[in-house]
């Protein structure tokens, strides 16, 4: 990372994901945010292309369907 200040704030979705967290930091002997900032990057690397084209086939079909929604007001 280029800053320090460039920070996320994160909080699980549950119980079990930090608890998961909580423990691959014990194994690891890392920070709690080192084990999120590595799972978001692998999140990211096998994901964000993937979303990003949903996302452009959703606008697609909405468009498709409900130009009025994509109207200039």
């Amino acid at each position: 990372m280029d800053k320090k200040d460039q920070r996320i704030n994160v909080t699980p979705v549950s119980s079990e994901d930090y608890f998961m967290v909580q423990t691959l930091s014990e194994l690891t002997l890392s920070s709690h945010s080192q084990i999120v900032a590595r799972a978001l990057n692998e999140w990211l690397k096998d994901n964000f292309v993937i979303e990003c084209k949903r996302h452009e086939k959703i606008v697609k079909i909405l468009k498709a369907q409900h130009p009025e929604l994509f109207e200039d007001k």
